[in-house]
């Protein structure tokens, strides 16, 4: 990408839009790069060769992730309610209300599936070293 960035750069012919694309590239890819460096370290740290040592922290993550979530799903459907019932026929408000339900029961279902997924990862028996 950096390669093609810079082509398109040294091919732009003065034209300020596809320098600044070709910049915005550029840019991008070494993002790109150093956030998979940070993930990479990470992984290095979080896990140390031992996949139960990571199963055991996603498991943490998920109890934790759960234990926000109940609470911020209850207010955000609570202000949904005071939209619906405060809209007095408004029909943007209500339309605001109904958006709020379906995302957060989404979020929710989303939430729960993850954490379902990463409970039936944990239970996963090891598997023994090979001789």
């Amino acid at each position: 990408m950096i390669t093609l960035a810079g082509i398109q750069v040294m091919t732009s012919r003065g034209k300020e839009e596809k320098m600044t694309e070709a910049k915005n590239k550029i840019l991008y890819t070494v993002l790109a790069l150093i956030f998979v460096s940070i993930i990479e370290a990470w992984k290095a740290l979080a896990f140390n060769g031992q996949i139960s040592d990571g199963i055991n922290l996603f498991e943490s993550l998920a109890n934790l992730a759960l234990f926000f979530a109940a609470p911020i799903a209850m207010f955000f459907l609570t202000l949904a309610g005071y939209y619906y019932i405060t809209s007095n026929g408004d029909e943007e408000r209500t339309k605001k209300a109904k958006s709020i339900i379906i995302n957060t029961l989404l979020a929710s279902l989303i939430l729960l599936a993850s954490y379902t997924f990463l409970l039936d990862l944990a239970t996963i028996p090891p598997t023994p070293p090979t001789p």
